[in-house]
């Protein structure tokens, strides 16, 4: 009987993915930014391209402004000059993130978040349009 728990255990651990240290850093970065942080719930970390990140932070940038979908074509380039200006720093890599948390009323809350690795760690921004 000992054995077969023993058995059990190892495989329940054998599947237990380990997490990334930078997977680690950009949990951090996120949790600082979220209203209910001792909510959240992370999903499909990965790399993603520079342009992915791209459109991440210029989504970002656009809801920032107040700017619908439906209204950004009138801003033109104003915010992928900004978008351009920021891609100087990120220089990568560049990672996904999808988040679930409690919002201020307390639903939850799926978002996208953007990341790429800096000096001090990583920086996310939400990255939903």
């Amino acid at each position: 009987m000992r054995a077969v728990l023993s058995l059990a255990s190892l495989l329940v651990c054998a599947s237990c993915s380990q997490v990334s240290q930078e997977e680690k850093e950009c949990r951090s970065d996120i949790k600082g930014k979220l209203i209910n942080p001792e909510t959240v719930e992370f999903f499909d970390f990965s790399s993603i391209s520079k342009s992915e990140f791209r459109t991440g932070l210029i989504n970002m940038k656009f809801k920032d402004s107040g700017v619908s979908r439906g209204e950004r074509p009138n801003f033109g380039n104003q915010v992928k000059v900004i978008a351009d200006d920021v891609m100087q720093i990120a220089v990568g890599p560049y990672y996904g993130l999808r988040v679930k948390a409690e919002s201020k009323v307390g639903l939850k809350v799926t978002m996208h978040f953007v990341c790429t690795k800096v000096v001090e760690g990583c920086a996310c921004l939400n990255g939903d349009e």
